[in-house]
């Protein structure tokens, strides 16, 4: 982060590893949800549905996380997707593609 004149002025990178951390902070919070003793067909369903909430309130976050992803570091880029291992892939995919539907819909309907 560089400073001028008592004003922070944050580099691409600064913001990409804000938005990692963030990334992150959920990711651990799914796997939190995912070790609770309970029986796996609940604990699955809690997962799904936090994850929908979460991607229905962060939607604009998300899409552009999705657009910025390419500009991470390699190292960024292996840690996040390495600590979204724990899930299956299909279920993360459809949870986040209610973003991109939403943001795709907007264009044609407003």
């Amino acid at each position: 982060m560089r400073s001028n004149d008592n004003q922070s002025l944050f580099e691409k990178e600064d913001v990409l590893n804000m938005m990692s951390d963030t990334g992150m902070s959920w990711v651990k919070n799914l796997e939190e949800i995912g070790a609770k003793q309970i029986p796996p067909a609940e604990r699955l369903s809690i997962i799904i549905r936090t994850d929908l909430q979460y991607v229905d309130e962060n939607q604009d976050f998300l899409v552009f996380w999705y657009q910025e992803t390419k500009n991470l570091t390699i190292e960024l880029r292996k840690n996040l997707f390495d600590a979204a291992e724990f899930m299956a892939n299909d279920i993360v995919v459809s949870c986040d593609v209610w973003a991109f539907r939403r943001w795709y819909l907007k264009k044609i309907y407003t």
